[in-house]
Order: C-alpha cells, then sequence, then structure tokens
C-alpha cells in the first residue's frame, strides 16, 4: 500500500497520468526493460536470461531495439544476443498466427508513421515532428531519417560513456531517452521514463549536482504540460511561433537538456579525474534496489 501512496505523484505526471488514461502499456514496457538491464528475476533456482524482456518489450513496440547496440557497446554482449532472438522469435510467432497482418506491417506500415494521422500533432515530441513544425511544413523524410540515425548513434555512445563512466542505470536512461527523440512517433504518454529520470536526479549516488533542482523543474513542466497550451489539431502546428514553438516542443526540449546535462557530467567528471582530484566514482543500480553498489560482468563474453 505504501508503495502506491510514495508513487502517487508520478501519476499526476503528463505522460504517466495519459498511459492510464488511454490504457496504454508504456509503463509496462519500461519497467520490464529496468527490471531486466538492473536486476535479476528468478524463480525458484531458475533465473531468466538477461535480455529476454528487452527482446519481448521491442516485439511489442519497436523502439526498445534501441538497447541492443546499446549491450552490445557496453560488452553485455550475452544479453545483446538474447535481446535480438527473442525479439526474432517474437516476431516470427506473431507472423505464424497471421502471416498476410504481418507482411503487410513489416513491408508498409513499420515503416510509414503517417499511418497514424499528423506526425506533427502537438503530442508527437519526436525529432521528425518537432522538425516539422519548426519548419513550418513537412520536412523531407529522407533528411529526417538522416537525422534520426545520427541521433541514434550519438544517443547510444553516450549511453555507454554513460555506463562505463557513471553508472548502468543513467546508461539505460540515456539509451532510452535517445529512442524517444529518434522514433518518428514519440506521442506524450511515451514519454514515461521521465519518472526514473526525476528518481535519479533526487536520489542516484552519481546524479549530478543540483540534482534536487532539476527534478522539481522537471517534475514542474511535466506536470504543468505546456504542450496542450498552445493551439493545435487541425494542421494548427504548422503555424506556430515564437513562445508556442518553446511550449509546443517543451518535452522535446526537455529531452534534449537531459541528453546535453549528461554529457557535461560526464565530460566534467572526467576533466577531474584527469586532475588526480576524487570525483563521484560510477555505481551500479543494485539487484536489492533502485540504486546499486558495484558493477558486474556477468553479462560479458
Amino acid at each position: 500500500m505504501w508503495s502506491l501512496v510514495l508513487m502517487a505523484p508520478a501519476y499526476w505526471v503528463e505522460p504517466v497520468h495519459l498511459t492510464f488514461s488511454f490504457g496504454q502499456v508504456n509503463i509496462l514496457l519500461a519497467a520490464m526493460v529496468l527490471g531486466d538491464l538492473t536486476g535479476r528475476l528468478s524463480v525458484g533456482n531458475w533465473t531468466l536470461p538477461r535480455g529476454v524482456l528487452v527482446g519481448i518489450a521491442a516485439s511489442i513496440k519497436l523502439v526498445p531495439l534501441v538497447f541492443v547496440p546499446y549491450l552490445f557497446l557496453t560488452r553485455q554482449t550475452r544479453a545483446a544476443w538474447v535481446s535480438l532472438g527473442t525479439f526474432i522469435v517474437c516476431s516470427a510467432v506473431t507472423a505464424a498466427t497471421d502471416p498476410r497482418v504481418s507482411w503487410s506491417y513489416w513491408t508498409k506500415y513499420a515503416f510509414d508513421a503517417k499511418r497514424v494521422g499528423g506526425v506533427f500533432y502537438i503530442s508527437n515530441q519526436s525529432l521528425r515532428a518537432v522538425a516539422d513544425r519548426l519548419d513550418h511544413r513537412v520536412v523531407s523524410t529522407g533528411l529526417i531519417t538522416l537525422a534520426s540515425a545520427a541521433v541514434v548513434v550519438a544517443g547510444v555512445l553516450l549511453a555507454a560513456w554513460a555506463y562505463r563512466s557513471s553508472s548502468s542505470y543513467v546508461g539505460i536512461l540515456v539509451c532510452a531517452t535517445t529512442g524517444l527523440l529518434a522514433s518518428p512517433i514519440t506521442w506524450a504518454h511515451h514519454m514515461v521514463w521521465v519518472v526514473p529520470v526525476l528518481i535519479w536526479l533526487v536520489l542516484a549516488p552519481d546524479r549530478p549536482r543540483g540534482g534536487l533542482l532539476w527534478a522539481v523543474a522537471g517534475y514542474a513542466l511535466f506536470w504543468w504540460a505546456p504542450i496542450w497550451r498552445v493551439p493545435n489539431g487541425g494542421n494548427n502546428e504548422l503555424h506556430e511561433h515564437g513562445w508556442q514553438l518553446l511550449e509546443g516542443n517543451s518535452f522535446f526540449l526537455a529531452a534534449v537538456v537531459f541528453m546535453v546535462g549528461v554529457a557535461v557530467m560526464l565530460w566534467k567528471r572526467q576533466r577531474v579525474d584527469a586532475t588526480g582530484v576524487a570525483a563521484p566514482s560510477g555505481v551500479e543500480p543494485d539487484v536489492t534496489g533502485v540504486f546499486p553498489a558495484s558493477r558486474t560482468a556477468t553479462d560479458s563474453c
């Protein structure tokens, strides 16, 4: 009961509130990834191989596939292959249940973001939608695909750096944010990862200076949800100017600030380490709690 009471403030964060309102699975998918990559799920003497839940999550929504290159880069090779294999098996099973629908999805719908309607709708806080709103027109798909690919490469590299220099928890958060930024469709209710980010800013041993203040600002933003306070629908998003652009793209900008902030934090700590002055050491999420005490290499091979 107390866990529900203590987590009540998270409900009023817009992505979480919307997820419950729409009956979506975003919280479950985030929990699957976090549980898979920061702990051990066991039943008796049997332990679920790390990577299985990531693969299942990716088979439900493709965005978690961004964790596969992250796992390879951080030398969690076994988990990477398990994730990829699980994704393939799950996809094959669903294809066997209805081959025609599966074929249509993989040959057409998986690559057609317009199938959901107006990609630039205000709730979409991905790079693609923001580019459309900033340019007041639908930007070339080829150009945005190239930009999104660059975001994926840079984001996964940053996540690997965070894993090595700070903690795997930060690496996971950066990798998840990378997926949100680069995905063609990132509805506001997909951004439930803001909750573990806020927890990191307040409680983690490797949180940045002023983490509490950043967390308060982040909570206020995602509670106030200024994206809904600008004209939207009916192509209004393509006519935003000035403050409307700032408010309408505020969730996207918050994700970018988080990524840049992590990069600056890691760079500063690396400089401090280079001078021989003590700096915050990397920590690893513990299987018994939210945050860890030491890094293990049980998934490397």
